[in-house]
């Protein structure tokens, strides 16, 4: 059985690795990518659930929303993905209570209670319903 020590400096090693693969994908991104239409390279997905029903998911706008905000323009931002921008401090919160979880367990504790992941789950669904309505 692996000691804690020994399961910490695992994480950290993940945690640095999938750091630098953000990175080197963020300025892929940025570069890859014509800066009018951030999405016409084929490296990019297309979203499956738009091409099969013709709503969007959540996450529709969201390539061309990172893609804005790595070039600095929040408001295109906004305008691609609102809710995106919106939950960027909340991703930003989990990942940082995932990865203190060991020093900071009650911080993880509180960022994970059941009413944080419901009312999570509950702006998405809201989200994924009104930008199909309107």
């Amino acid at each position: 059985m692996p000691s804690k020590t020994r399961s910490y400096r695992a994480l950290r090693i993940a945690v640095v690795v999938v750091a630098c693969a953000v990175v080197g994908l963020g300025v892929v991104y940025y570069y890859r990518n014509d800066p009018s239409d951030p999405t016409s390279g084929a490296f990019f997905p297309k979203c499956i659930f738009r091409l099969l029903t013709g709503f969007e998911c959540p996450g529709c706008g969201s390539q061309r929303a990172l893609h804005s905000l790595l070039h600095l323009d929040i408001a295109a931002a906004w305008g691609y993905n609102p809710f995106l921008i919106i939950m960027l401090p909340a991703i930003a919160i989990l990942s940082a209570a995932f990865l203190l979880r060991e020093r900071y367990p009650s911080f993880n504790n509180a960022v994970n209670h059941p009413a944080v992941s419901k009312t999570i789950l509950i702006m998405t669904i809201v989200w994924w319903v009104g930008r199909n309505l309107l």
